[in-house]
């Protein structure tokens, strides 16, 4: 959930790829090069995606959610096992995930179009 409120919050993104990276498994992403390219795919999907890079064989989807300032503080998110989370399974559930998002930051305020 932190590489989804990371990738929305320009000052939360410059501060993680101004330190140094921590490896938590062998496939964190410690270049912040890489870790950059990973939050624009963020951006552009609008959820988060994270396969092994925290936990070994669990996979995670996340989704900003934005409070009424338009600042994305929080989000929402799952974990699974990997062996369940095909790449059409992920494709299935993270929109929805995307649009519960939306739905909590319209509740908390913030103006969103659910639909897109």
């Amino acid at each position: 959930m932190g590489k989804a409120i990371v990738a929305y919050n320009p000052e939360f993104e410059r501060a993680v790829l101004g330190s140094p990276l921590k490896r938590s498994t062998a496939d964190t992403i410690v270049d912040p090069e890489a870790l950059r390219d990973d939050f624009a795919r963020t951006r552009e999907r609008g959820y988060s995606l994270s396969i092994g890079e925290f936990s070994n064989d669990m996979v995670g989807i996340a989704s900003p959610v934005y409070d009424r300032s338009g600042v994305a503080t929080f989000g929402i998110g799952m974990w699974a096992p990997a062996t369940l989370m095909t790449e059409s399974r992920i494709k299935e559930i993270a929109p929805k995930l995307v649009l519960t998002a939306k739905a909590i930051s319209a509740e908390l305020g913030h103006f969103v179009r659910l639909g897109s």
